[in-house]
């Protein structure tokens, strides 16, 4: 059940947001150069990347552990051909501070502004904290999540001043990232410069149908000429479920058929059910119904994990590569949902 943070752990995290304000860390650190904080009384590093080198978007976010990187290097990874930036910034989970305008401020943050007589005025002065997680919508943090910002942020505040200070020499460029490590009241932090560990990437494992006879069966059918483009698709969307303590962010598993352009399947996942099963149960129906396709495009490690192993088997082209006529069926789509023409 969630539990919401107290008045004086709000109080505490704005107190400790405006002194990053004051810091400026933006204007050291680019958003890959990430500052890791290593707290007292946790056992998982918290890899925090700094926006707005440019000056379009400031902000903090703070992901915890290694599975948390991991959602950073997927986001980082969208220039290279990957997954969709949208779909990345949804499956991430982590829990980000932005400073914008008065009307991007949720609600119940503007209450507690309000109740802590709190004042900021202008554009782009407004800070407000926003919890990410996969499958679900950005919401306001609850009690444990504003908690575990104040315990990052004291050593975030910790880093900057030393940084600004003794300006270590850090060689992102090479692998090169700044630690800072608390060790006990007594010695305090300690500030270390090294890589990140080797097993901070995620892997998709490779699935084998087991059903030898199914498999066979699939690969007698006859080779059809044609391409199916496929990808996951969050909907942007906000919806309540009974058995969640936040709104659901609707993901989709869309296919499309790249010649026509038409959609072939939408299938809506909830937020416990598996990419994998979705992907596998469509397409094994789609060959025992239509025949083999000649030709797969994805973009999403998920769509790839699933159908590597069975393509080849099939001897059907599993590719990479842009997917234009998906994407204009993706933008219908939202048009749709959102009641737009």
């Amino acid at each position: 059940m969630r539990k919401e943070a107290t008045l004086e752990q709000w109080k505490e995290l704005y107190e400790l947001c405006g002194k990053l304000k004051e810091l400026k860390p933006w204007e050291e650190f680019w958003d890959m150069d990430l500052l890791v904080i290593c707290p007292e009384g946790r056992k998982k590093p918290y890899f925090c990347s700094v926006m707005g080198k440019v000056g379009s978007c400031y902000g903090i976010s703070v992901y915890k552990g290694y599975e948390g990187l991991q959602d950073f290097e997927m986001l980082a990874s969208t220039e290279g051909g990957g997954p969709s930036s949208e779909y990345a910034m949804f499956e991430q989970t982590n829990l980000t501070c932005y400073w914008g305008d008065r009307e991007e401020v949720p609600q119940p943050q503007k209450n507690i502004i309000k109740n802590l007589g709190l004042k900021f005025r202008g554009r782009g002065q407004w800070p407000f904290f926003l919890s990410f997680k996969r499958r679900f919508s950005p919401y306001t943090p609850d009690a444990d999540e504003v908690e575990e910002l104040n315990v990052v942020y004291k050593g975030l505040n910790a880093l900057l001043n030393d940084f600004k200070e003794h300006k270590p020499a850090v060689d992102y460029a090479n692998g090169e990232f700044l630690w800072y490590i608390y060790q006990g009241p007594e010695k305090g932090w300690r500030q270390e410069i090294h890589g990140l560990p080797d097993e901070a990437g995620r892997e998709y494992p490779i699935v084998e149908l087991e059903d030898e006879i199914l498999k066979k069966k699939l690969q007698k059918k006859p080779l059809i000429d044609g391409e199916l483009q496929m990808d996951f698709v969050y909907l942007n969307g906000s919806v309540r479920e009974d058995g969640y303590d936040r709104p659901v962010n609707p993901l989709a598993f869309l296919v499309v058929d790249a010649s026509s352009g038409m959609v072939v399947t939408v299938d809506l996942l909830g937020p416990d059910e598996d990419e994998i099963d979705s992907v596998l149960n469509f397409f094994v129906q789609f060959i025992e119904q239509y025949g083999r396709i000649r030709t797969v495009r994805a973009r999403n490690p998920w769509v790839f994990s699933a159908l590597q192993d069975l393509c080849e088997y099939c001897r059907i082209a599993l590719e990479a590569g842009d997917m234009p006529e998906l994407d204009e069926a993706v933008n219908h789509m939202k048009e749709y949902f959102d009641g737009r023409p």
